[in-house]
């Protein structure tokens, strides 16, 4: 008999992030589920001492997959949900983790015919990561917004209609595997449309605009259920150090076709906003629906790039002057907004801390991730959360 909610974590070379990670969720009490690792490391001495590490966890819902050739991220998602058997997928990455009522969100989502469940995630700062213009008090820093359980429904197709007018940048309203649960029923028609569930450049963006083309009834609920770790050897981690960007050609976890299908609307050069800005243009395209991208909004990525990525300006303006579709106006007008909005969210961030003013975040430094999920745990054990209110 399949399990009702499978849990993936496609995972290459970071065994250190990935063994904590499953000792805790080793200790979810529910058996109706299974966590699937799907390994494309390196074959080392650390692979050897991690599988010793989880024959010791004696755990029967780990299912353990390796493959050796060399696969794109996107690929070896695939593989983990392939690999995988549950009603309900959730996605994490090796630096993540949930709190372990996770199971009792996945029976309520079936129970109330939920297609995608999403949440308000927190985010987890782990010890190792180095910041280039930040000190080291952010490291080990959890932050999330005060949560209330209030469950929003949310219109899919609206919220790809908002993120195609943000030039790609909000993928948080969006439908989303990674970091949400969706129901593998509507995965699958992801799937049997573009023999892919990622059919874009990297899986986050790719299933999330998958999600919004099939899925149904979507929900989001605002309590801090899957924790988005931030690592070293993360993309975040990167993005921390200022590493988060380079030559397409040259980033290995890519599609191999990345370069050679990349939207010359796009300025070509991998970072945050391009590379989600790529995977929406080949999602759609794939899907039958590249109709929808007259309704991309390219001078709010323009704008976006110029105030964030200013050291490739050269690159975005050899992109907008071959890109009829713009409007010199409409940048500078959307680049004043995000000047304006990126210091008043300095100012936001430091000013509360600084006057010791109480407002909705909450940031409390904490050693480990195993530490945040306790902590986590206890706060969602005194919320009235609807899966609870139900079981009465």
């Amino acid at each position: 008999m399949n399990p009702l909610l499978s849990l993936i974590i496609p995972t290459k070379n970071r065994y250190e992030y990935l063994q904590i990670v499953l000792e805790i969720l080793a200790t979810i009490k529910d058996v109706d589920l299974e966590i699937v690792i799907q390994d494309n490391s390196d074959e080392s001495e650390s692979r050897q001492v991690f599988l010793v590490s989880v024959s010791k966890l004696n755990d029967s819902r780990i299912k353990y997959f390796y493959c050796n050739e060399i696969l794109s991220i996107n690929e070896n998602s695939d593989k983990a949900v392939l690999n995988s058997k549950g009603k309900f997928v959730c996605f994490i990455g090796d630096d993540d983790c949930v709190t372990t009522n996770i199971y009792d969100a996945a029976a309520w989502m079936e129970r109330e015919s939920v297609d995608v469940l999403t949440f308000f995630c927190p985010s987890y700062i782990w010890s190792d990561v180095e910041y280039k213009h930040l000190s080291k008090k952010h490291t080990g820093l959890l932050s999330f917004k005060r949560p209330t359980a209030k469950v929003i429904e949310k219109d899919p197709k609206k919220s790809l209609l908002r993120l195609l007018n943000d030039g790609g940048r909000n993928i948080s309203e969006m439908p989303q595997l990674y970091h949400g649960i969706a129901s593998r029923t509507v995965l699958d028609k992801i799937f049997e449309k573009t023999g892919s569930y990622f059919p874009g450049s990297v899986p986050d963006m790719d299933v999330a605009v998958g999600l919004s083309l099939y899925a149904g009834k979507c929900l989001k609920i605002d309590v801090p259920m899957v924790i988005a770790g931030t690592a070293k050897r993360s993309a975040g981690g990167l993005g921390a150090a200022k590493m988060h960007k380079g030559d397409v050609k040259k980033i290995s976890m890519l599609p191999k076709d990345t370069a050679a299908t990349w939207n010359p609307n796009i300025p070509f050069f991998w970072s945050g906003p391009t590379i989600h800005a790529d995977s929406i243009s080949k999602c759609l395209t794939r899907t039958g629906n590249q109709d929808l991208l007259d309704k991309f909004n390219y001078n709010y990525l323009y704008a976006l790039l110029f105030i964030f990525h200013s050291d490739y300006n050269q690159e975005t303006c050899r992109v907008l002057k071959l890109n009829n579709k713009t409007s010199k106006l409409h940048i500078i007008y959307y680049g004043s907004g995000l000047f304006l909005n990126r210091a008043f969210s300095f100012i936001n961030n430091r000013l509360p801390e600084f006057l010791q003013i109480k407002n909705d975040m909450v940031k409390i430094r904490i050693s480990n991730i195993k530490e945040v999920v306790n902590y986590l745990d206890g706060i969602m054990e005194v919320m009235t959360l609807p899966w609870n209110v139900n079981n009465r």
